[in-house]
This record gives C-alpha cells, structure tokens and sequence, in this order.
C-alpha cells in the first residue's frame, strides 16, 4: 500500500476538524453551509483528499477511506475502516450469488474491500457525486473488476432502479446525509426483493433520548448536508422502518467501538502526526470524550449497526 500525506486517509469528520480552523477554508464552508447540500461537501472534501496526498490517482492503491472506523485492538485508521466494512458485510451476509446496492459509496474503497473479501457476485454503488462517481468507476476498471462491479449517479430517496432487483442494500456511513432517512427506507424496500436485507452503519441518538438543540450542530450538520430530520433514537428508527414495511429489525450499538478511537485518531493528527503512522489502542482510547465529540458537533451519541428484512423472516 502506498504511504500518502495526512489528508489522503482522513474521513470527513477529520477533514472538518483540522481544517475548518484554516482561514483559506472560510469561503467553501459558507458555500457549503448555503447549499446543504451532501454531493458539495463530498465533492470538495474529494478534492482536498486527492489534492493533498499528491500520489492519489484513479489507477493506484491510494486508501480513501471515509468512515470512523470499528476499532478493536490495536489498529491503524485504514485497519478500522476495513473492520467496519467487514462487520458491515458479515451482517449483510454477503455473497457471490446475490445482488448488492451500496448507497453512497464514497470512492468506492467498500464495494472494492467486500467484491475482493466477500467475492460478491454484483454491487451496483449508487452516490450523488459525479465526482465521486467517476473516481470510484475509474478505480473499479483498473482493479479489472468492471463485470463485477459499476457505480452510477443517483438520489437515494430517488433510486432510478427496477422494483426488487437487489438482494441486499447496504448504506455504510452515509444515510444520515439522505433527506430524509425515512424516503430512503422506502425506496429501499420497493428495490429489495423479498426476503432481501437492508443494512446500515448509522448514527442517533441513544435509545430514549430527545433532540437537544444546539446552534453549533446545527450549523455542522447543515454544512455536511445531514438533515435535523434525522436525528432521532433507536426507537424511532425501527418504527421508521417497520412504516416502510421491514420486519426482523436489529439495531446494534457499536459506539464503544468506533467513537474513542476515531477521537484519538483525530486528536492525533491535529497535532501533526502522519495518518499512516498514528496506531490507537482501543481498549485505552477515552470514551467519554469520544462520545462527546460527536454530540457537540452533530448532536448524536451512537453508533450503530442496524439490519431490517423485506418479508418472511430469514434465517441469520
């Protein structure tokens, strides 16, 4: 794997933090906060990634990771991200003889991750950002697996997708961007075909608790394009999902996982260090700040692995 500066592997959540301090940055986070709009923030987050690590390119093996990451042990950031695909894929049963949706993809580094340790027969990805779209498909042909898999510019609450054409849909980090949530549960049952499974890595509120306004959430979760409407418990996400149809709802707190040791990766980098040379120690990494640090800037404290089936009960 190729060494890149900093920014090549930092997530979003990263590139905001280090950067939103940078005066040069003032004029795009304005523009961003206007728009709300996901494919914007995504689209310049994009640039900055592959603007800063000088090396990227569509045909070398640059990690461009976008997630927090599901940390365990001792690991590297790229390490995390690929645990959380992985646990994401185990979840999904993934396999070589079904279909997969992956909405909103990123740069496609999980569709690759599961067709190459999955062997899953056909992921169609689905993103907003024609960027994104073309980086990641210019990926996928130079990784020679351009039968296996193929990406498209799409709306997730808009699926230009025939009725029940996927055996699973998937949405790793990113439908908490959707508006709403609750339009994308839909779309994703009309495109599932029965007994098909829906799978999420997401972000709420712990279970019971209410929104708390806050103008500084407010305004991150506007610039990043992540809807107020949203924001909301385990509870009203699984009666979110059975509206839409889903029976065999699980929702799967993970947040001790992902949250310490994202926020000791960050503070890490802040202060200078390489990406690819920062290892955290999950079992050391603070919780209570890790929590922290995503309530105050989006208002959530949970992170969570959530599973939904279309139909008749399978077996799991």
């Amino acid at each position: 794997m190729n060494d890149v500066t900093p920014d090549a592997r930092s997530s979003g959540i990263l590139s905001m933090i280090v950067k939103a301090t940078n005066l040069s940055m003032v004029g795009r986070v304005i523009r961003q906060f206007l728009s709300s709009s996901p494919a914007l923030y995504y689209e310049d987050l994009g640039y900055d990634i592959l603007e800063s690590g000088k090396t990227a390119s569509a045909g070398n093996s640059v990690t461009l990771w976008q997630n927090c990451g599901y940390w365990q042990g001792d690991s590297t950031y790229e390490g995390a991200c690929e645990n959380l695909a992985r646990k994401v894929g185990e979840v999904a049963t993934l396999d070589e003889s079904e279909a997969t949706l992956d909405v909103g993809f990123g740069f496609g580094e999980q569709d690759l991750f599961w067709a190459q340790n999955f062997k899953v027969g056909r992921i169609v990805g689905v993103n907003i950002s024609p960027f994104q779209v073309e980086f990641a498909t210019a990926r996928i042909r130079h990784a020679g697996l351009g039968d296996r898999l193929s990406c498209i510019v799409g709306d997730a609450v808009q699926l230009d997708l025939a009725d029940e054409s996927f055996d699973r849909v998937i949405a790793l980090q990113s439908a908490m961007h959707f508006n709403t949530r609750s339009d994308y549960f839909r779309e994703a049952y009309r495109v599932l075909k029965p007994n098909g499974r829906l799978v999420m890595a997401d972000m709420i509120l712990k279970s019971g608790k209410r929104p708390r306004f806050s103008l500084w959430a407010a305004f991150t979760r506007r610039r990043v394009g992540w809807s107020g409407k949203n924001v909301y418990d385990a509870a009203e996400y699984e009666r979110l999902l059975r509206e839409a149809g889903f029976s065999n709802i699980e929702i799967e707190d993970i947040s001790d996982n992902v949250f310490p040791g994202m926020r000791e990766y960050i503070t890490r980098r802040y202060r200078g260090e390489v990406s690819s040379g920062i290892r955290v120690n999950a079992s050391t990494a603070d919780r209570a700040s890790g929590v922290g640090l995503w309530r105050f800037h989006y208002g959530v404290d949970s992170y969570v692995i959530v599973r939904a089936t279309k139909g008749a009960q399978i077996e799991h």
